[in-house]
């Protein structure tokens, strides 16, 4: 998780942002963890193309093991402790892969999440936009291509749905297809069993 900064535990939470707005035109419905104390929902992220989104995700901060979210006061108002987990909601297609919409998905969230944190980690000493950098970068996401799938499964409103699964350098990523949607869920390994992991679907409304 990515540290951003302390604030006393016996301050409030911050008041959960939604962009529904934006969600609104995505349609439904999106997915998200299910509430639990060690995690708030901040806002979501999404991508598009023209103007079309194809991919939206919850950005959630995170709480210590004793409940301290550990927020620091900026201008733009709180900040916190980025959560090492993630629920993307994809549009089937969009990852234009080969190797299908669930591979596809797999295949670029994981690699995305695994790449962004290896980066930033301290042994990383390579510098940012080398050749060098370049070079293992490209060689981790040709491995993550050529990761043997495994079974797996996701639980959604209470259903376990089958999912396909991948993991690399200490991530893991299942994701299954769902009526028009394609959910991927990225983890760290070391940070999995402390949160639940179980999502639920959502209709955006808007305001």
């Amino acid at each position: 998780m990515r540290v951003a900064g302390m604030r006393s535990s016996d301050d409030p939470p911050p008041p959960r942002r939604l962009d529904d707005e934006i969600l609104a035109g995505f349609g439904a419905p999106v997915f998200e963890f299910v509430d639990q104390s060690r995690l708030q929902l901040v806002s979501w992220g999404t991508e598009s193309l023209n103007s079309t989104i194809f991919m939206a995700e919850p950005v959630y901060w995170v709480a210590d093991a004793s409940g301290d979210f550990h927020f620091m006061d900026t201008p733009m108002g709180p900040f916190g402790q980025i959560f090492d987990g993630h629920v993307h909601t994809d549009i089937p297609g969009s990852t234009h892969r080969a190797t299908g919409p669930v591979r596809g998905a797999l295949e670029q969230h994981l690699s995305h999440h695994v790449v962004n944190f290896l980066i930033n980690e301290p042994s990383f000493a390579v510098e940012f936009g080398s050749p060098e950098y370049q070079r293992v970068t490209h060689d981790w996401y040709l491995e993550v291509e050529t990761l043997g799938l495994s079974a797996g499964s996701l639980t959604i409103d209470g259903a376990d749905y089958p999912a396909e699964s991948l993991a690399y350098r200490g991530f893991s990523a299942t994701a299954c297809r769902t009526g028009s949607r394609i959910v991927t869920v990225v983890v760290r390994d070391v940070i999995a069993q402390d949160f639940d992991l179980r999502l639920r679907s959502r209709t955006p409304q808007r305001r």
